[in-house]
């Protein structure tokens, strides 16, 4: 019971709906501008709590794929979506989005070379649950 009433109250100090808000809002727009600037066709879908992340492009899957590489070696675990928790800070936001710029200035440089698929080193993501036929 001691355990209970005291994670009420601390949610009674932070507002957890808020932050979440806030952190995916800071993340979505941070992405949206770097993605503007270098003239990526990022999509962002969903909400601020619940970001999904692709490109309207042709080789799309195989730009997640090279995105997610990217911020793999520089630390960061990045996939196809965010949902941000309490957890999460504007700090972490801010470090991952300065990883992200260079990844995804390679990424367009990639697609300016059209050797997009041979710099990624490995096969393509593929969608969940695809049929192995």
């Amino acid at each position: 019971v001691t355990s209970s009433n005291t994670t009420l109250k601390q949610m009674d100090v932070v507002d957890v709906p808020k932050h979440t808000a806030d952190i995916g809002t800071r993340f979505r727009d941070g992405l949206a501008a770097i993605a503007k600037r270098l003239g990526l066709p990022l999509r962002l879908t969903g909400y601020p709590q619940l970001t999904y992340l692709g490109f309207d492009h042709p080789q799309s899957m195989a730009m997640t794929t090279f995105f997610t590489a990217g911020m793999l070696r520089a630390g960061f675990l990045a996939g196809a979506s965010f949902y941000p928790t309490l957890a999460h800070r504007r700090d972490h936001v801010e470090g991952f989005l300065a990883a992200a710029e260079p990844v995804l200035a390679a990424l367009k440089t990639s697609l300016e070379h059209d050797d997009l698929e041979q710099r990624l080193g490995g096969p393509v993501r593929q969608l969940p649950f695809a049929r192995l036929t």
